[in-house]
C-alpha cells in the first residue's frame, strides 16, 4: 500500500484487517468521493461541505483578505490651482497622496474597503501629503485617525512629523504599541481601544497625554503611567487587570475620570493621590468591600460612582467608604449586587445631598420598609429598582414608589409624565392618599384607595 493511499487512521488493530481509504473529487458531478476498500462512496456536494480540491475547509472559498495600504483605500490627488493644459497633464500623472486637509488625517473603515497594513513608509507618505496640501510647506500634523480597519502593526510611525496631538487607532487588530519619543512626545490624546494589546508600558513615551483610552484589550497589568502627570481621563475597562498598583497611580494628581470596569480587581488601591477625581467606574469586578481610607481623599469631589455587578452583600456604615460624606455625588450605580435593603447605604441629610440618580436594579430588596430611607434624598430624580422582588411582586410598585418620592421624574426606564397627572392629583404619583402623612400603605389598602379614586373620577365625568 502506498503512503499516498494511507489514511492517518489506517493502523493495525485487533478487530480486523486494514482497510485502505482514499479521497478525491468528482469534477464532473462536483461532489466528494471516497474509496473504501473496493467501493466508491459519493459524498455531499462541494458547495455543501465547502471543501475545495485541496481538502482544506474553505480553501478557495474563504481567502484571506487582500493586503491594502492607506493609499489603496484612500489615495487621492492633491488639489491644484494650475489651469494650463500642461499643468493638468502633469497633475494626471501625479502620484497619489492622503487627504490631510487642516493637518488632519481621518480614515474610518466602517464601510467599504479596510486597510490591513500601514506600511513602513506611512510617515513619509504623510509628509509628502502635507507638502502637496500646503503648497510645498510642511505644517504640523495635528490628528491621525485610523479607525475600524484591520491594522495589526503600528509601523511607519517613526517618520511622522512633529507636533502630533491626537492618535486614534480604535477598533483595529493591534498586537502592541510602537510609540517612539520622536512623535509621541507631543500627544495629548491616544485612543487604541478595541484591539489586542497586551502591554501598555510604551505609553510612558507620551508625557503630555491628557486622555488615554485602552479599553477592550488584553491587558493584565497597569504600567507606564507614573510619569503621566497631566493625564485627566484614563479608560482601562474590559481588560484582564487584577491589581491597581499605587505606584502607577500616585502621579495622576490631575486625573478626573478613571474607568476600570469589567476587569478582575479584588482590592481597591491607589486612590489616595487622586485629589481631582470626579468619575470612578469599578463595575463588573470582584469587589466585596471598599476601604474607607481609599475614599477619604476622593469623597468630597466625586460626582459619579459605578459599582454595579460586584459581590456586595451589604454596605457597612462603619469601616468602609460610607464613613465619608459625598456632597457632590450626583449618580450612584449599585445594580446587580446582593443588597437586601437601601438602608445599608446609611443615608442621611448630609451623606448624599446632591444625589439625582440611584441605580439599584437586580438586587434582593423585597420589602417597602427597606426603601423608606430614600425620602432623605431630597434631590433624587431617578430611581432604578427593577428586577428586585419589591418590583416583581407588587402590581402597584410604580405608584407606591411615586407616592413615597413625589419629586421623582423617572422610575426605572420610564419617565413620569406631569401632563398625565395622577388620578386624584399629585405629581405623577398616580394616587393621593389623604391623611397618610406620606406613609407607605399595604397592597390591600393601595388597591382600595386606587379603586376609590377611579370611582370618584368616573362620578365627576358623568
Amino acid at each position: 500500500m502506498s503512503s499516498e493511499a494511507m489514511n492517518d487512521n489506517d493502523a493495525p488493530n485487533d478487530n480486523g484487517p486494514i482497510i485502505a481509504e482514499t479521497a478525491g473529487v468528482d469534477n464532473n458531478n462536483n461532489t466528494t468521493t471516497r474509496q473504501i476498500g473496493g467501493t466508491t462512496v459519493t459524498g455531499l456536494p462541494l458547495d455543501w461541505t465547502q471543501m475545495g480540491p485541496g481538502g482544506a475547509a474553505g480553501a478557495g472559498d474563504h481567502e484571506a483578505p487582500p493586503i491594502r495600504y492607506p493609499l489603496d483605500v484612500a489615495g487621492t490627488k492633491a488639489p491644484s490651482n494650475n489651469s494650463t493644459e500642461d499643468a493638468k497633464a502633469a497633475d494626471d500623472n501625479e502620484e497619489l497622496v492622503l487627504d490631510v486637509t487642516d493637518g488632519e488625517l481621518v480614515l474610518v473603515g466602517t464601510a467599504g474597503q479596510k486597510i490591513t497594513n500601514l506600511g513602513a513608509n506611512f510617515g513619509q507618505i504623510l509628509l509628502r501629503s502635507l507638502q502637496k496640501y500646503n503648497d510645498g510647506n510642511i505644517t504640523f500634523l495635528k490628528k491621525v485617525i485610523v479607525r475600524s480597519h484591520l491594522v495589526s502593526i503600528m509601523e511607519g510611525m517613526e517618520d511622522l512629523p512633529e507636533g502630533l496631538e491626537l492618535l486614534e487607532m480604535y477598533d483595529n487588530q493591534l498586537q502592541g504599541l510602537m510609540l517612539t519619543p520622536n512623535f509621541s512626545s507631543t500627544l495629548t490624546v491616544l485612543d487604541v481601544s478595541y484591539n489586542a494589546i497586551r502591554d501598555m508600558e510604551p505609553v510612558k513615551h507620551c508625557p503630555h497625554l491628557q486622555e488615554l483610552y485602552l479599553a477592550n484589550n488584553k491587558l493584565k497589568e497597569i504600567a507606564g503611567l507614573s510619569g503621566l502627570t497631566q493625564l485627566k481621563k484614563l479608560d482601562l475597562g474590559a481588560n484582564r487587570i487584577r491589581v491597581m498598583p499605587p505606584e502607577e497611580l500616585a502621579g495622576l494628581t490631575q486625573l478626573k475620570e478613571l474607568w476600570l470596569g469589567k476587569n478582575k480587581i479584588e482590592v481597591v488601591e491607589g486612590l489616595q493621590c487622586l485629589t481631582e477625581l470626579r468619575r470612578l467606574d469599578l463595575q463588573s469586578n470582584r469587589l466585596a468591600e471598599l476601604p474607607a481610607e481609599e475614599f477619604r481623599v476622593i469623597a468630597p469631589n466625586l460626582e459619579e460612582l459605578y459599582l454595579a455587578h460586584n459581590g456586595f452583600t451589604e454596605t457597612p456604615s462603619k469601616g468602609g467608604w460610607l464613613e465619608h460624606d459625598y456632597p457632590e455625588l450626583i449618580q450612584l450605580d449599585m445594580s446587580r449586587n446582593q443588597f437586601t435593603s437601601v438602608n445599608d447605604l446609611a443615608i442621611s441629610e448630609n451623606k448624599f445631598p446632591a444625589m439625582e440618580e440611584l441605580w439599584l436594579s437586580g438586587n434582593s430588596i423585597s420589602d417597602w420598609d427597606e426603601v423608606k430611607e430614600l425620602v432623605k434624598l431630597k434631590s433624587l430624580e431617578t430611581i432604578y429598582l427593577e428586577y428586585n422582588p419589591i418590583q416583581t411582586s407588587d402590581p402597584l410598585y410604580r405608584k407606591s414608589l411615586a407616592q413615597l418620592l413625589p419629586h421623582l421624574k423617572q422610575i426605572d426606564a420610564t419617565m413620569i409624565s406631569t401632563s398625565s397627572a395622577a388620578i386624584g392629583g399629585g405629581h405623577g404619583s398616580g394616587l393621593v392618599v389623604a391623611g397618610s402623612g406620606g406613609a407607605v400603605l399595604s397592597p390591600e389598602e393601595r388597591i382600595r384607595q386606587y379603586q376609590e379614586a377611579l370611582f370618584q373620577r368616573a362620578k365627576q365625568q358623568q
